[in-house]
């Protein structure tokens, strides 16, 4: 009797600690024969055009023409034989609340920087069955495949998530995934799954998806610098002007002590921060035209405020319930992309006021900016693919 495929994908014999496509297409790569496969439905609310093979990974174009619809099909190929490596102690490391069909999905998300997601499989190909496959409704999660959140009258807040696209190009990325380091696989897939919850959530939950976003970003950041920053690192990092009041008042050595003291509070904010500058994109293609309404590209400084401001606010969400500005939740301005920031004087929504200056960017930007820099990062110490 077929056994329902295992929400848990099989591992790579070596158990290299790539995530579980990484070690499934890795597989593959090796020449370990195929055995069954399943067909997963991507939905996604824009229009893509194209198909492509990833390994054992197939996408193939639905022709969807309405909402709702399945927009692609994932046909996935089990190159390795699935098992729990050590059951006798807790192993959460490759956790990420989903199987492989969901981190292949995930990775095309962002590789597109679009809103897609993998319904249940609906058709299984067994090894020695019938080629053309049989059909399956078994439901790994139990809950209904996904639908396309809905967008107000104005549009979405990111109108970019709605323009067509080849998934063709996405290859670039996509294609050399199995050639990553093995952990950073895992963390790439982390970082993919946060921005493709964020994107399918942000027109109707716009505040939980400032927060996803930011933890997308720590999520490649934690693996990034690691344990590497030095407490007075941290303190530059996140903290200039408190730095620079240290050394005014007691010199250098003041500044070392406070930030040896402080240093584990400040890990998070400094590797947010190094990562985002680090792998900053170029500004975008268009801008406004009002220089009073354009984010700060030519001074580090001032887009280190402006990053250090989102994360200010993503702090207070989390620890004192207070969500992000209204202001940056709106879709006042999701009719021209090109406005970055508020133009004008304060703004007042909710119970809540907000100075201009405390309202650092749009959200249609910030997704700009981390879809740049995972994917920069991603791309980073990639191996020739003759390697």
């Amino acid at each position: 009797m077929t056994q329902p495929p295992s929400i848990f994908p099989p591992r790579h014999p070596t158990d290299s600690g790539g995530s579980f496509a990484y070690e499934n297409w890795r597989a593959a790569h090796d020449g370990l024969r195929a055995g069954d496969a399943f067909e997963y439905p991507l939905y996604s609310d824009a229009r893509l055009a194209g198909e492509c093979r990833l390994g054992p990974y197939s996408l193939l174009n639905a022709t969807a023409d309405a909402r709702g619809q399945a927009a692609l099909v994932l046909r996935a190929e089990a190159h390795v034989t699935w098992s729990y490596a050590d059951m006798s102690q807790t192993d959460a490391s490759r956790y990420h609340g989903g199987s492989d069909s969901d981190e292949v999905t995930c990775l095309l998300a962002l590789a597109l920087g679009c809103r897609l997601k993998a319904g249940d499989p609906n058709r299984h190909f067994q090894a020695r069955g019938d080629p053309r496959g049989r059909p399956w409704s078994f439901r790994l999660t139990g809950r209904a495949d996904p639908i396309p959140p809905a967008i107000s009258r104005l549009g979405s807040l990111i109108p970019s998530l709605l323009t067509e696209r080849n998934i063709s190009s996405a290859d670039p990325l996509l294609a050399e995934f199995f050639r990553l380091a093995p952990l950073k696989s895992v963390a790439v897939v982390k970082s993919a799954r946060l921005y493709q919850e964020a994107v399918w959530i942000v027109d109707s939950d716009p505040a939980q998806a400032w927060i996803l976003l930011v933890s997308a970003i720590e999520t490649a950041a934690n693996y990034w610098r690691g344990g590497q920053m030095m407490p007075r690192e941290k303190l530059h990092g996140s903290k200039p002007k408190l730095e620079l009041l240290l050394i005014t008042a007691g010199g250098e050595g003041l500044a070392d002590q406070v930030a040896e003291m402080i240093a584990d509070s400040l890990g998070a904010t400094a590797k947010f921060l190094a990562f985002c500058i680090e792998f900053l994109p170029s500004a975008p293609t268009i801008r406004p035209e009002r220089a009073e309404a354009r984010l700060s590209w030519e001074s580090r400084g001032k887009m280190k405020a402006a990053l250090g401001l989102v994360y200010h606010y993503r702090s207070l969400a989390l620890h004192a319930g207070i969500p992000f500005p209204a202001p940056m939740c709106t879709s006042a301005f999701s009719q021209n992309a090109s406005v970055e920031r508020p133009p004008f004087g304060s703004m007042g929504s909710m119970g809540g006021t907000w100075r201009s200056k405390e309202i650092p960017m749009f959200i249609h930007l910030f997704e700009y900016i981390v879809r740049n820099c995972l994917t920069k990062w991603w791309l980073q110490d990639m191996p020739h693919p003759a390697a």
